[in-house]
């Protein structure tokens, strides 16, 4: 599937955004060996995505703030197309994680992030 319909996807669909995050950091937990996030739940990808999702940010934010505020604050001046503000923070991350992209904006982690680091 292409990036933007990927982006596409997981705008319309919640449950799959989540869905496909956790599968992400299910599989680096495994390949590391070390579980970072907690492990699976019994709750919906939503419920449980938004709570290791926090935890995610909490561990990563110093590192996501480093290598993303300057490109999200100048792309958001930019644009309001929000498609193109994901591929510009996937870019950025360097993973090609949409999910994770797509979370950092949607959820407005970035907002909180990156304008408390420029105010």
């Amino acid at each position: 599937m292409e990036r933007e319909e990927l982006i596409k996807l997981y705008l319309a669909d919640r449950s799959k955004l989540y869905q496909d995050w956790l599968a992400e950091i299910d599989k680096v937990e495994a390949d590391s060996e070390v579980v970072l996030y907690s492990s699976r739940t019994d709750k919906s990808p939503d419920e449980e995505g938004t709570k290791r999702f926090k935890r995610y940010f909490e561990v990563n934010q110093k590192v996501i703030q480093r290598k993303v505020c300057r490109k999200y604050l100048q792309i958001r001046e930019e644009s309001t197309n929000v498609g193109i503000i994901i591929a510009a923070v996937s870019d950025a991350l360097g993973t090609g994680g949409y999910a994770t992209a797509t979370i950092l904006v949607t959820e407005r982690y970035l907002d909180k992030l990156c304008v408390k680091q420029y105010e």
